[in-house]
């Protein structure tokens, strides 16, 4: 109840620094905001089913892009092929922003909570390696920096990889 009623109030403090923003610059809009989590989640999930990650190149910073495609290399040379069904996002809010001079200095923090089912499968004998066909939900952290003049992902932290009373 805690971790819940810390992560609403650092929202509630991005949400107002975010409206400030976007009253000099509209990449900053809640609304476009949701839609742009929403494009990325789906794109970045579809790029590690394919093991393709030119899928969600455009939403991914570069680093990440060169870090997700290296990684999707070395599932293919290992036979593992990850397959996601039923995914949704249950919460996706921000709970960090920092608009500073200059596009390439915005920064956004976002939790997000999501379900899926989540498994690997030997792609020679699709037997599954890893994870569970049950659908479970989980937290992430995400980073967001601006690429030519878009919000892209930059970094996933998981839930027990990020704290909160650094952001």
């Amino acid at each position: 109840m805690v971790f819940y009623l810390k992560v609403h109030a650092k929202a509630r403090r991005a949400k107002k620094a975010m409206k400030q923003f976007a009253e000099v610059d509209p990449s900053w809009d809640y609304k476009d905001f949701q839609k742009r989590i929403e494009d990325i989640f789906f794109a970045v999930q579809n790029a590690w089913m394919e093991r393709n990650q030119d899928i969600a190149k455009d939403f991914m910073s570069q680093s990440l892009y060169e870090d997700y495609s290296s990684r999707s290399q070395w599932m293919i040379i290992r036979h593992e092929k990850n397959i996601l069904r039923n995914m949704r996002i249950i919460e996706a809010l921000p709970v960090f922003a920092n608009d500073l001079p200059g596009d390439a200095n915005d920064v956004m923090w976002v939790y997000l909570k999501a379900k899926m089912i989540d498994y690997t499968v030997d792609d020679c004998t699709m037997q599954i390696t890893d994870g569970s066909t049950a659908s479970k939900s989980f937290v992430e952290y995400w980073k967001l920096i601006k690429e030519n003049d878009r919000w892209v992902l930059d970094e996933i932290r998981q839930k027990n990889e990020f704290d909160l009373n650094l952001v």
